[in-house]
């Protein structure tokens, strides 16, 4: 027999369906009604935005080539170089003017076209080494001055600005010019000084432009200097020219923004305003009929079941994915989660072992690795010292012997009771002169040697005999095969975080193509291979290994001859 009416879950079903679905109806119906509005808002909002940025950058940019131009038109000798009778070799000397147009707009800045004109349109001096390109007069008024000149004649005090017009025989690509004029001791008007901006240079100064179709930059004159969507309207004047900036800014379809020399106009994306709200109806609609299956899937079966496990699941991967290991689940009750957080305790604690013997593996690689790099450069170093007591022993030198024996017991002293891989500078400078006195003795006279230690980085850390490899290097490679006595010099110096040691001699030097190849080798950490610059080679690597690979030693000619060699690591203090 079948029981008629609906079961307990059946009901709570029914009732969750009804509490789901209608206000889900209602938010939907509301949010296509909104979505309209707010679309606009936002859009209307970003494209304002856009222009006023864009009319504050191009306001800059206009203000900083008057200043430039008028600082061009005061100099006091322009306007007798520019009259007619400045006709001496010394009048025709451009040099000094290019300077100053150099000086106010740099070659590293966007470029702009700079000419110097005289008071009848001829081409004095200009950047480009072409002359200014005169616009087309009437056939039988030849004399008739541009009308942009004519303009600047009008208003000599001040910058006058004008975009490029398509009837003009100029550069197309050019988007305004600017300019003022050069006023003579009578006040008179002796020449001009004209900026011509191209349209790349504006694209650079007003980047990066806002994404908007239909902006278009109009000067005082109504003419488009530059359009974002149409190019070929450049040049022409704008459809709207006599409408001013407040009226279009009331308009319902345009923005505006009114700048010192140019004012900006750009349209409202209406049709993609349109676009979005139709896209944002359906995707509204589609999102409502998805909460509505989800709700009555999820929540009816999952949610007391599966969210709270699930939950905290998510938050203790999304811990392990954030680098912490030590995060563990306590299973609730038995079952498929329960195991299922069991596994999870079991995966994350063999995940850490295995972590943690990484870590422990790479620490004693890289401790091996910088150990053997170091056991190289001490044999190394204490057999060319052995060869210098040798070569005393054989003159009979007893005095010199027994100072180089001392010196080289302070070295063989320290560096026993060194047990750190690493030294002060003070300490590393005091060991240097040791071996300095030891090769001192014998050179004799062929080289002396500076210290140029910066106070306050005499506790700094570096790696132990680093600037002994370096001043080996020098006496080995730059001074011993030079026929004259050389200059050893050594000096520290620190900026901000960063150490900087160098040690120069001014010795043979190294060929260009030779230098090239051994800094090739320094900055890829290439290992020593043979005999030449081991010790060199070496202190590099252990800088890389001990600081990172963007430190290291660097070689470079010395002015006057010889090589400078230049260690750099991070400042760090012993303690």
């Amino acid at each position: 027999m079948v029981k008629s009416g609906f079961s307990y879950q059946q009901t709570v079903f029914a009732l969750f369906l009804a509490a789901s679905l209608l206000p889900l109806i209602v938010l939907s119906s509301v949010t296509i009604g909104l979505s309209s509005e707010m679309v606009d808002s936002i859009l209307t909002q970003n494209v304002s935005a856009g222009v006023e940025q864009t009319g504050r950058k191009l306001d800059a940019f206009i203000g900083s080539a008057g200043r430039s131009l008028v600082a061009i038109a005061a100099r006091p000798e322009l306007p007798e170089r520019l009259s007619p009778t400045g006709t001496s070799e010394q009048d025709k000397d451009t040099r000094p003017i290019s300077a100053t147009v150099r000086q106010w707009f740099r070659t590293d800045e966007p470029p702009v076209n700079v000419y110097i004109l005289t008071a009848d349109g001829q081409t004095f001096y200009s950047t480009s080494g072409m002359p200014y390109r005169i616009a087309s007069v009437p056939a039988d008024n030849k004399a008739e001055l541009d009308p942009f000149l004519k303009k600047i004649a009008h208003n000599p005090a001040g910058i006058t600005v004008s975009a490029r017009k398509t009837d003009e025989n100029r550069d197309r690509y050019a988007s305004f010019r600017a300019g003022t004029a050069v006023i003579g001791a009578s006040g008179d008007c002796t020449g001009f000084i004209i900026a011509e901006v191209p349209r790349e240079t504006l694209k650079t100064v007003l980047a990066p432009l806002p994404q908007i179709p239909e902006l278009s930059v109009i000067d005082g004159d109504g003419i488009v200097a530059f359009s974002m969507s149409a190019q070929d309207a450049e040049g022409l004047p704008y459809p709207d020219k006599d409408q001013t900036a407040e009226a279009a800014e009331a308009s319902s379809n345009t923005l505006a923004y009114s700048g010192s020399k140019f004012s900006i106009r750009a349209e409202k994306p209406t049709r993609l305003v349109e676009t979005l709200v139709e896209k944002l109806s359906f995707i509204s609609a589609v999102c409502s009929l998805g909460c509505a299956l989800f709700a009555l899937i999820a929540s009816s079966i999952l949610s007391r079941r599966l969210s709270g496990p699930i939950t905290r699941l998510i938050g203790a991967t999304r811990a392990v994915a954030e680098g912490d290991l030590s995060v563990r689940i306590e299973p609730d009750g038995r079952g498929e989660l329960a195991d299922l957080m069991n596994n999870f305790n079991v995966m994350v604690k063999d995940l850490k072992r295995l972590f943690d013997k990484t870590v422990e593996e790479q620490h004693l690689l890289k401790q091996a690795e910088l150990d053997s790099l170091g056991s190289q450069i001490h044999p190394h170093f204490f057999f060319n010292a052995l060869s210098s007591i040798d070569a005393l022993a054989k003159l009979g030198s007893c005095a010199e012997i027994s100072t180089v024996t001392t010196s080289l017991g302070k070295l063989l002293r320290s560096s026993i009771a060194g047990k750190s891989r690493v030294s002060t500078l003070a300490e590393s400078v005091q060991e240097t002169r040791h071996y300095l006195i030891i090769q001192k003795i014998r050179f004799a006279d062929k080289f002396s040697w500076t210290e140029q230690i910066e106070e306050h980085t005499g506790d700094a850390v570096l790696p132990r005999l680093a600037i002994q490899t370096l001043a080996e290097n020098a006496l080995i490679h730059g001074i011993e095969p030079s026929p004259e006595s050389a200059v050893l010099e050594i000096a520290s110096r620190r900026n901000g975080d960063l150490l900087t040691v160098t040690v120069a001699d001014s010795g043979v030097g190294i060929g260009a193509g030779r230098l090239a190849a051994i800094n090739a080798a320094l900055e890829g950490g290439v290992k020593p291979a043979g005999n030449v610059h081991i010790g060199l080679m070496n202190l590099n690597l252990r800088i890389r290994l001990e600081y990172g690979e963007q430190y290291g030693i660097r070689l470079r000619e010395r002015e006057g001859g010889g090589i400078i060699s230049v260690m750099t690591l991070p400042f760090r203090r012993l303690d």
